[in-house]
């Protein structure tokens, strides 16, 4: 099995996007999704987001989609999450699941491995990130907020 989430240097990075990709492989899939319209209408965080993951399948680029299967995806993830965080394993699920979609679209897959593959769950206890929950919407400040008076019906304030 191939193995992304390698290190990889930036200059390695440059070339391998020059390289020619055979077709029913990986690396064809990912350069096919590239060129869609689904890829080049991402807002820029997205697109970003998405790249980070695409270049983390680097090192896979060479294999056949064939043997893509539900275990390798999830084997992906655990590597993913064993090597990065938890939003980069559910990351790599999402944007798997995207590129194969839009392969199926194309004629190049027959079924989507990555449909219906769980998520790396927050432990238990598990805070929120800080600037994430949107500042006053936190479960705390609702506690300390009070309700509007609303008047009685039919009295006028």
């Amino acid at each position: 099995m191939a193995r992304p989430f390698s290190p990889s240097r930036s200059s390695d990075r440059t070339k391998s996007s020059r390289k020619t990709t055979t077709k029913g492989t990986l690396g064809h899939l990912i350069d096919s999704y590239r060129k869609t319209p689904e890829f080049r209408n991402l807002k820029p965080v997205t697109e970003g987001d998405y790249e980070r993951v695409l270049w983390a399948f680097e090192k896979a680029r060479g294999m056949p989609l064939s043997r893509i299967d539900r275990p390798t995806v999830v084997a992906w993830r655990k590597r993913a999450f064993a090597k990065h965080k938890r939003r980069f394993a559910n990351d790599v699920v999402s944007v798997l699941y995207r590129i194969i979609g839009v392969g199926m679209d194309l004629g190049l897959m027959e079924a989507n491995p990555a449909a219906r593959i769980n998520t790396v769950r927050k432990l238990t206890g598990e805070r929120h990130r800080k600037g994430r929950t949107g500042g006053a919407r936190t479960p705390a400040s609702w506690r300390t907020c009070t309700a509007p008076s609303v008047p009685a019906k039919g009295k006028n304030p």
